[in-house]
């Protein structure tokens, strides 16, 4: 029986995910042009370490970044 290819694993996933961290949007809260890899990293840091004078601490974008980011894995 030859070996089928599942239809969540598709070859060039890799390279989606790797886009989708270089992807650049303009943050608000920060004022900044910034890559999807800088803002989960602000977000991840500044929630674990409970930075509240950090802008990324509880930010709704961060978090939906993350999350999408997640689901893409």
């Amino acid at each position: 029986m030859p070996a089928t290819k599942l239809s969540h694993d598709p070859p060039n996933e890799p390279r989606k995910t790797r886009r989708m961290l270089l992807e650049s949007f303009r943050c608000d809260r920060r004022r900044l042009d910034l890559q999807m890899h800088e803002c989960m990293t602000s977000y991840v840091n500044a929630n674990a370490l409970q930075t509240k004078a950090s802008p990324c601490f509880n930010c709704p974008v961060g978090q939906e970044n993350r999350t999408d980011f997640a689901k893409a894995e």
